[in-house]
């Protein structure tokens, strides 16, 4: 073997082992930031579903007290909204992903990365999924009731219902706020909490193909 040779093998080694430091240093980093994104999402998985769940009740009584009715309607909606947000919350769960627990490095990788893109995909959508739905449920509920005479609401849901016009607009103003503002902030979160790392794993995967070469 010429000397040359035996300089190229070793200039290769370095670099090979170079890029092993590099990958350990970003899977480190990557595993930190993943299991504190994995927490969160699990924290606001099961308030989410807290909350929806008493929303399906409360909505699913009301409708059931005011049956035949237009309000009653809105109040389905809302509560079939609640549903299917759960639904769409607890189908993107990581246990999905991680069922095999004899997949190579890579493969789990590649998983987290699904993992992580399903994630961005859930709220960069939640206006399609979720906000809209709500949204068209409540303005159905506040503005198809003009006289509270007419409908069998509670004492405590007359007491703050928007009866005149002017209070219908103040609601459904509050409400379009609220909603576009959920969005914004869900929207945010995706660029701040999701991109960097999947481009961190993208990063970490690319090592780990150099490494295989």
């Amino acid at each position: 073997m010429e000397e040359q040779d035996v300089i190229q093998i070793w200039k290769r080694s370095s670099q090979k082992e170079e890029i092993t430091i590099d990958a350990m240093a970003l899977m480190k980093d990557f595993k930190q930031k993943m299991e504190f994104r994995e927490d969160i999402v699990r924290k606001r998985d099961r308030k989410e579903t807290f909350f929806a769940i008493l929303g399906i009740f409360g909505f699913a009584i009301l409708t059931a007290r005011m049956w035949f009715s237009v309000p009653a309607l809105g109040m389905l909606f809302i509560a079939l909204t609640y549903c299917y947000y759960i639904y769409k919350l607890w189908s993107n769960r990581k246990s999905k992903y991680t069922e095999n627990l004899f997949m190579s490095l890579k493969q789990q990788l590649e998983n987290q990365k699904q993992f992580m893109i399903n994630q961005a995909k859930l709220l960069n959508s939640v206006m399609y999924w979720a906000l809209l739905p709500f949204f068209v449920g409540y303005m159905v509920v506040i503005w198809s009731v003009w006289d509270l005479d007419t409908v069998n609401f509670s004492s405590f849901i007359s007491s703050f219902y928007p009866e005149k016009l002017k209070s219908k607009i103040v609601y459904t103003t509050v409400f379009l706020i609220a909603f576009i503002y959920n969005y914004w902030t869900n929207k945010k979160a995706v660029k701040i909490n999701w991109e960097p790392l999947i481009k961190q794993i993208d990063m970490i995967l690319d090592n780990l193909k150099h490494e295989e070469e």
